[in-house]
């Protein structure tokens, strides 16, 4: 995925425009890239998770694209 691609995600899950993820946030657009299998957006979000550096429950897009370039 292109940065300019991770972003057009990022702004998308960025539901109140805030400047970042929450875990909320991940989860609602994750179940519906999965067509609502929950099971698989958990997974996923669980990874993605790992990008939040600081442990304060969201991803920030600095968070987001360093762990995506580090992938």
């Amino acid at each position: 995925m292109s940065a300019e691609n991770l972003r057009e995600f990022f702004d998308a899950a960025d539901k109140d425009k805030n400047g970042c993820i929450s875990t909320e946030e991940l989860l609602s657009i994750l179940t519906k890239a999965f067509d609502g299998d929950r099971q698989k957006a958990l997974s996923v979000a669980n990874e993605i998770l790992k990008a939040d550096v600081n442990r304060d429950k969201k991803i920030t897009w600095e968070e987001l694209l360093k762990f995506w370039s580090d992938l």
